[in-house]
C-alpha cells in the first residue's frame, strides 16, 4: 500500500463514492434469512459486494521494465452470477495512478470458472489518449471459492497487445466478498 498511500485523499474520496451508493443498493439484503433458505443461489440473494485488490501482472514484453506489482483497491457489485460493476484505483504498469469503472459480463461457466468480457473506462496510461479516460475491453475469467469460511475469488484479465499503444499482459486480482 505504500504506492497508494501517497494518493490517500483521492483514495478516501474514491472509496466513499464507491461504497456509499453500494450500501444503499443492498439494504434489502439486510433482512434476516431463515436458516432453511441459506443455500439459495447467489442470483436470488440480491446484490453482492466484493472488495478487490490491485493486480499482479505479467507482461509479454519482458524487457520493458514494467511494474508488475500493481497495488490498489476496488469494489465489485454483483447483481447476479454473470453481471457486475467494478471500480477501483491502482498503481499501473507504467508507475502512474489508474482508475477504472467497468461492467463485467461473464455468461459462460466452465466448472467453477466464469468467462466473459469487461468493458469500461480507464485512465493513467500515457500512450492511451495521453493518460486521459479511455475505453477498455478485456476478456476475463472469474473464479469464486471458500478460504477460511470466507467467500473469496480471483479475477484473471487478459490485456491484449495493441501496438504501439498497449503491450499485452495477464493480470491477476484477489477479491473477498463483504456482503
Amino acid at each position: 500500500m505504500n504506492n497508494i498511500s501517497r494518493h490517500c485523499p483521492s483514495v478516501k474520496l474514491f472509496l466513499f463514492l464507491i461504497f456509499l451508493p453500494l450500501s444503499f443498493s443492498v439494504r434489502a439484503a439486510d433482512a434476516p434469512v431463515p436458516q432453511a433458505d441459506r443455500q439459495i443461489a447467489p442470483a436470488e440473494q440480491g446484490p453482492q459486494i466484493w472488495l478487490t485488490s490491485g493486480f499482479l501482472s505479467y507482461h509479454f514484453k519482458r524487457d520493458a521494465g514494467y511494474n508488475e506489482k500493481n497495488t490498489g483497491i476496488g469494489a465489485e457489485l454483483y447483481f447476479d452470477d454473470s453481471n457486475a460493476i467494478a471500480a477501483g484505483i491502482y498503481r499501473n504498469s507504467v508507475r502512474r495512478t489508474s482508475h477504472y469503472l467497468q461492467y463485467a459480463w461473464t455468461p459462460l461457466s466452465v466448472g467453477p470458472f466464469r468467462l466473459g468480457t469487461a468493458i469500461g473506462l480507464i485512465d493513467g496510461y500515457p500512450k492511451l489518449r495521453g493518460g486521459r479516460v479511455a475505453l477498455s475491453i478485456m476478456p476475463i475469467v472469474s473464479y469464486h471459492f471458500k478460504a477460511f469460511d470466507q467467500d473469496t475469488g480471483l479475477n484473471l484479465v487478459y490485456i491484449p497487445t495493441i501496438a504501439p499503444r498497449v503491450d499485452g499482459a495477464l493480470a491477476l486480482q484477489l477479491k473477498i466478498r463483504l456482503r
